[in-house]
């Protein structure tokens, strides 16, 4: 299976880069392409397990996500001069296409709401609770973290 999806890289991949090169022509001006050439296939051989079966049809998107992980990691870079005001554009539409949304965290206070909440109610409620051994383990929890 590993074999045949590098195959496929092989043979559809050097076209879907000269197409995401002509897309990106201006953001490409300040590449090192030959570099950037060998990152994009470098990335997309190591990342074949979980790719799909490469295709015409998808080889350009792995290109286009290969490169805006590179990009991301900071493995390609622009040269220090001619990167113009279109070629950033270029590459922010990209990285925004690609980029893993952050992660939403809940606070301490609402993991614990509950046990808050029992905590702050009747005590026989509270007692009761207290005898259920995943309760009493998320109340030692909360407690250690100051929320009650």
């Amino acid at each position: 299976m590993y074999e045949q999806k590098l195959n496929g890289l092989q043979k559809f991949l050097p076209s879907a880069i000269d197409r995401l090169f002509a897309e990106f022509s201006e953001a490409a001006l300040s590449w090192d392409l030959e570099s950037v050439v060998g990152a994009i296939v470098a990335h997309a051989r190591l990342t074949a397990e979980s790719l799909p079966d490469v295709t015409a049809d998808n080889a350009y998107s792995i290109a286009e996500a290969a490169l805006a992980a590179l990009i991301q990691s900071g493995k390609v870079v622009p040269k220090s001069y001619g990167f113009s005001p279109i070629g950033a554009e270029q590459v922010n539409l990209l990285l925004a296409k690609y980029a893993t949304p952050a992660r939403v965290e809940a606070s301490p206070e609402a993991e614990f709401g509950d046990v808050v909440a029992i905590y702050n109610g009747p005590v026989h409620e509270f007692n009761r609770q207290m005898k259920i051994a995943s309760f009493r383990t998320r109340f030692d929890a909360a407690v250690s973290a100051g929320i009650i």
